[in-house]
């Protein structure tokens, strides 16, 4: 996963010990932007891969909405595509409102 902000991924992971929530959840962003960024040297574009390798990235299928969302958050600060995952990630709400829908 290529992070384009070093110090925020670190607040993220910092003191998470295996088995926690947010273990889970980290662990199922950076899969799932290594699973893109595959994908992308592959030739396709974020829209195209996006939701397929979102459900990829879910091993366990243990993954719920909520954690969904905050992957997209963190990702969406940390990742060098991350913006354009926010973009993406929105543009499949129906309400209008800054941040993760």
């Amino acid at each position: 996963m290529e992070i384009k902000d070093a110090e925020k991924w670190k607040e993220y992971t910092q003191g998470v010990e295996d088995g926690e929530y947010r273990a889970y959840i980290l662990t199922y962003a950076e899969t799932w932007a290594n699973l893109m960024e595959e994908q992308f040297r592959a030739g396709k574009t974020l829209a195209e891969c996006a939701e397929d390798t979102s459900y990829l990235a879910d091993k366990d299928d243990e993954l719920t909405g909520g954690m969904f969302n905050f992957a997209v958050k963190i990702l969406s600060e940390c990742w060098v595509h991350g913006e354009e995952l926010l973009r993406w990630h929105n543009a499949g709400m129906t309400t209008e409102a800054d941040g993760v829908l």
